[in-house]
């Protein structure tokens, strides 16, 4: 049937041709693996998050990585399980996008983890050259970054003043 070398080297080169098209084609973008890494990744970035804003920072109004990493996990299947985990186990400015998040999918869990968030002690910390005392978080707003109580913050959640910084294609649909 195939006679000749190239005949056989076409063959081939077909059918590893054709097996790579499928195997990329079969990882797009609504696929289990893909968004469990995307996920993952969108995770570890919030899990040690260097600032909370939305809504972009400094003058080129730059979205930042905490920001996008937020948005996979709010459009992503797993939102509600995952900002739980957050709101336990992240730095405070992690801490801050789980609530932020908890406050959109599922208000009966926001109000107790911010309630829990209220009562902990966030600890005077060193983060890359940043002293951050006790009790204060990094925020972003436009070119101005700063220290800010962290309750401060979370109430700031609570009350919506965050909204119209967070900025989708959709506005965003509170419960």
């Amino acid at each position: 049937m195939f006679g000749s070398s190239f005949t056989k080297r076409l063959v081939l080169t077909l059918i590893v041709w054709v097996s790579v098209c499928l195997s990329a084609t079969a990882q797009t973008y609504r696929s289990p693996g893909l968004w469990q890494r995307e996920n993952y990744r969108a995770y570890q970035k919030l899990l040690h998050a260097h600032v909370f804003n939305f809504g972009g920072v400094g003058f080129g109004q730059q979205i930042t990585e905490e920001e996008k990493a937020f948005t996979v996990i709010f459009e992503s299947r797993d939102a509600d399980r995952l900002f739980q985990l957050l709101s336990r186990e992240a730095n405070a400015e992690g801490k801050l996008y789980a609530l932020f998040g908890l406050r959109a999918k599922n208000a009966a869990s926001f109000e107790r983890a911010a309630q829990r968030i209220r009562d902990e002690e966030t600890a005077q910390r060193q983060e890359e050259v940043t002293l951050i005392p006790k009790g204060k978080v990094r925020v972003a707003r436009g070119c101005i970054s700063y220290q800010v109580d962290v309750q401060t913050v979370v109430d700031e959640i609570a009350k919506g003043r965050w909204d119209d910084d967070f900025h989708l294609r959709r506005p965003l649909v509170i419960n």
